[in-house]
């Protein structure tokens, strides 16, 4: 069962990046088309293919900051993130602190 979501998920993200990559190249491709008018088929098109682009890029930031959101509720994130890294500490390399 966990191999068939993997290869589904797998599927889903390859076909979304194959949409957006040949959705780029096709709107590069058609930007200096003849245009026949106000109706131009093509242009109609490029503002489909412009609100694809649009939408799927707001759906990857959406869910891009609802993760940071789920991260942000476990315990030590702030602390993983705000403190210095300590390469070590007279603890960990047992010292003794005599007076």
């Amino acid at each position: 069962m966990f191999r068939q979501k993997r290869v589904g998920a797998v599927l889903v993200c390859a076909v979304l990046l194959l949409a957006v990559f040949f959705s780029s190249v096709w709107m590069a491709h058609e930007t200096e088309h003849h245009c026949t008018g106000e109706d131009c088929p093509v242009c109609q098109a490029i503002a489909m293919s412009g609100s694809f682009l649009r939408l799927v890029a707001a759906a990857i930031l959406s869910f891009v900051f609802l993760l940071g959101l789920l991260n942000a509720k476990r315990p030590g994130f702030a602390s993983r993130i705000f403190d210095i890294p300590v390469l070590g500490t007279l603890v960990s390399w047992k010292i003794r602190l005599n007076d």
